[in-house]
């Protein structure tokens, strides 16, 4: 079975919505910035969006150190315990050596 491979579509087609949902979904006000279009407030809402992404990143990693640690607490202690055990119990008593006489 030959697959048929269609023309590539343009980055507008391929949106899951039409123009007028999106344009009724628009919030202006989403980005503080004041600025007209252009690179002066794409730099403008790239800092804000980088701001915020600090922020959340931050209170992420505070999350993940909170999981982990006392994961790794909860695995870590039991796993130490149960490989000291097997180690004492691996171990032979050493017979005595026998007195040197010289």
């Amino acid at each position: 079975m030959k697959r048929v491979v269609e023309p590539r579509k343009g980055l507008r087609e391929r949106f899951a919505v039409n123009e007028e949902v999106a344009e009724k979904s628009e919030r202006p006000d989403y980005y503080a910035t004041q600025l007209p279009a252009g690179p002066a407030r794409l730099g403008e809402m790239l800092e804000e969006s980088a701001s915020y992404s600090e922020q959340l990143q931050r209170i992420s990693g505070s999350v993940m150190l909170g999981v982990l640690v006392p994961l790794a607490a909860v695995v870590g202690f039991p796993a130490w315990v149960l490989v000291a055990a097997l180690r004492r119990r691996g171990r032979r008593p050493q017979p005595e050596a026998a007195p040197v006489q010289g």
